[in-house]
């Protein structure tokens, strides 16, 4: 059975997920000396294992991630990078434009900054995703997903970048489906919906061994009712893993796990 795993988000750090079961779920357990916020322990939502799948290789795990971002390649090239210490690099960021394009934060230099990831992760037996979105690259996703055709031709151009540089996942950061981020972000009562649409479609385009990880609230994705979403399973069948970004809860300069008790809902 593929193994769902959530792994708490961190930018150019890294730690290690020790594993928790819960049921056939397995999750990354939290410090002991963690605090949950009360506004996130009380919000029940389901998530259960994908179904078994034959054609992509089971997760084995833990697993230990970071984000690197392309404004850092002048002062921390990736061949520095130790990548005794990572399974996977997340590059940041890949920003989904007006016409369902994408761009790089840097056009001039992420391309070959990229390339070069791949390139000294790859000659050390690492993966590599691309990051699509991010904070200020969130204005165009609900545009993007709202129906079939928008659909297509985002999740194609996305399955071009991941040819084109060699990749071995893809990362979706959309801040936030159905809630207001950043500022001047289209938001639509279904994003969540559309975004689960999308999902399964780029799932059925990108190769069968492709992991596909979203960065997430510690809250489920909002509703059309804009309350969190009380069963995000389907989710799960086509997401490898979620990272969680508690820096929502804690701010970002704190490193605490994420609040496990919020994902388990109580039958």
């Amino acid at each position: 059975m593929r193994r769902f795993f959530l792994i708490s988000l961190f930018n150019l750090a890294y730690c290690v997920a020790s594993p928790l079961h819960v049921g056939q779920f397995q999750v990354a357990s939290p410090s002991p000396s963690a605090l949950v916020s009360p506004d996130y322990i009380q919000v029940p939502f389901r998530i259960m294992p994908p179904p078994p799948s034959s054609s992509r290789k089971p997760l084995q795990g833990p697993l230990v991630m970071a984000y690197y971002p392309d404004w850092v390649g002048n002062e921390f090239p990736p061949e520095k990078i130790d990548f005794r210490r990572f399974d996977w690099i997340d590059f940041a960021f890949a920003l989904p434009m007006s016409d369902f394009t994408l761009a790089f934060d840097d056009p001039d230099n992420a391309p070959a900054l990229l390339r070069r990831l791949v390139s000294a992760a790859h000659a050390k037996g690492k993966q590599v995703k691309l990051s699509v979105g991010g904070w200020t690259g969130s204005q165009y996703f609900s545009n993007a997903v709202n129906c079939t055709n928008n659909r297509q031709t985002f999740a194609n151009n996305i399955l071009s970048l991941y040819h084109q540089y060699s990749l071995d996942g893809i990362d979706i950061d959309w801040e936030y489906p159905g809630r207001q981020g950043a500022g001047g972000n289209v938001v639509n009562p279904n994003d969540s919906n559309n975004f689960l649409l999308f999902l399964q479609l780029l799932r059925n385009k990108l190769p069968p061994n492709a992991r596909i990880s979203a960065a997430v609230l510690p809250t489920p994705f909002f509703g059309p009712d804009g309350n969190p979403m009380q069963d995000v399973s389907r989710f799960a069948q086509v997401l490898d893993w979620v990272t969680v970004m508690n820096y929502d809860v804690w701010g970002c300069n704190v490193f605490q796990s994420w609040p496990k008790r919020a994902l388990v809902r109580r039958l």
